[in-house]
């Protein structure tokens, strides 16, 4: 007797907070600006300008911790070093006064590293073109690389030192790279960039990195990658607003592929994927306005949207009595739980906060964009449909219906991370602050209930 109408919990929870905080887009298709370091899990950096912050996720104190010489277009940190890459542009040269042969190479792309233990900065030119994404690993206790994405093709390996850096190790690829991760071990690398195909490189005992392996995704341009805290599988997320998780040993077709809410619109261009730690086991993607895909990992089934307001603001006093659907609170859109969507108020696109609680709307994938799981797949892949999700309506439209609802002065998500702080929580960041929200760790942790007919 088959199991019907599974009943999925919210994959996080409905309430969240917010600490205000400006973070600078330089880049309109870079939106990777925020980062927690795993020692220090309660602190969050960002760029704001030249001037990079360090945000308490307790308590929202936030402080200028270093001042670049330029504006970071990338961000990552540990607990003590922070690194970012750019371009050099004329209102660096104008400003900072950088002897940087403008004439002959006015684009040529900047590095910077900052030590919060000695305080020292230094930065320096680094390829030809802009750097696009950073990333740090430790190759041993006392080794710490940082890779490098430039527009050149080029992917650069620099050892970070108390108070320099130094390029020990470049490979020249075949098209612009925009990301690139590294694997839990340190043995490997997935890198993407304004190509369909995905890069794989690998390091050998003795020697340096090489490239072993190139496919195809059968997408668009890829602008993020990452590795699970397994090492077995990664994720890889395409303008196109496709994104397919991979299984390291056996890559001849993905695992899962997850579709955005807005096919065909730069609005749902996917921009960064980042898994959780620990046994939650979620993957979060950012569409490039206002909304953050998360699906469950154990089965691929359980796939909730969040969309986040056009100003994210402090939650209002919660009251169960009463809800407001013109909250400019963020709503939860599942796959899983079936609810009839409200109509929209007047005010629903006001961008000042409600006085009531936001609450989570849910809908079942099932239901508006017909089966979830294609079970006759050769590979059993899981899939989720196109489908376009209207926050005015809080329910789903044609996809024809694809038109902007944002002003110019609306930049969308700058940033999202995953951070063990209070237990485990997304970390998104907007134009006016950041939220926080916790996972429902005790849903995680039991049965859905279902009913047998």
């Amino acid at each position: 007797m088959p199991l019907t109408s599974p009943h999925y919990r919210p994959l996080i929870m409905p309430e969240y907070k917010f600490h205000p905080a400006r973070i600078t887009i330089k880049h309109w298709q870079l939106r990777d600006l925020i980062s927690t370091p795993k020692c220090s899990p309660g602190q969050m950096f960002y760029p704001c300008d030249r001037a990079i912050h360090s945000l308490d996720l307790s308590n929202g104190k936030d402080t200028v911790v270093a001042d670049f010489d330029f504006e970071p277009r990338c961000l990552q940190t540990t607990t003590n070093v922070i690194i970012g890459g750019g371009l050099q542009d004329l209102t660096d040269i104008r400003d900072t006064g950088r002897d940087s042969r403008l004439s002959a190479s006015p684009a040529r792309g900047l590095f910077a590293v900052h030590n919060r233990y000695t305080g020292d900065y230094y930065s320096g030119e680094l390829g030809d073109f802009i750097n696009n994404a950073v990333s740090l690993y430790e190759e041993s206790p006392t080794r710490l690389r940082a890779v490098v994405c430039n527009n050149d093709c080029s992917l650069y390996f620099t050892d970070i030192h108390t108070s320099s850096f130094e390029v020990s190790e470049s490979i020249k690829l075949t098209s612009p790279l925009n990301h690139a991760a590294v694997s839990p071990d340190g043995k490997m690398i997935v890198a993407c960039g304004d190509t369909p195909k995905l890069m794989m490189l690998s390091q050998g005992e003795s020697q340096g990195w090489s490239l072993n392996k190139v496919f195809d995704s059968k997408s668009d341009r890829g602008f993020s990658v990452a590795f699970h805290p397994s090492g077995v599988v990664f994720g890889a997320a395409f303008e196109d607003g496709m994104a397919r998780l991979y299984d390291t040993r056996s890559l001849k077709m993905p695992l899962a592929e997850i579709k955005t809410t807005r096919p065909m619109e730069m609005n749902g261009a996917f921009r960064c994927l980042k898994f959780s730690t620990g046994p939650e086991d979620l993957v979060f993607i950012s569409e490039q306005m206002h909304r953050v895909h998360i699906v469950d990992l154990r089965d691929f089934q359980n796939h909730q949207v969040l969309t986040v307001p056009t100003l994210l603001s402090p939650p209002p006093p919660s009251n169960d009595n009463d809800h407001d659907d013109s909250s400019s609170g963020p709503t939860l859109s599942s796959p899983a739980l079936s609810s009839s969507p409200s109509p929209p108020s007047a005010s629903s696109s006001s961008p000042s906060a409600s006085s009531s609680a936001p609450r989570p709307v849910l809908q079942s994938f099932e239901e508006v964009m017909g089966v979830a799981y294609d079970a006759g797949s050769e590979f059993d892949r899981y899939r989720v449909n196109n489908g376009y999700f209207d926050p005015s309506t809080q329910a789903y439209t044609p996809a024809y219906a694809r038109y902007s609802r944002y002003g110019h002065d609306d930049s969308g998500i700058s940033g999202l991370t995953w951070s063990e702080h209070d237990g485990g929580c997304l970390v998104v960041g907007t134009d006016t602050g950041v939220g926080l929200w916790k996972v429902d760790g005790w849903g995680r942790r039991t049965f859905p209930a279902y009913s047998i007919c």
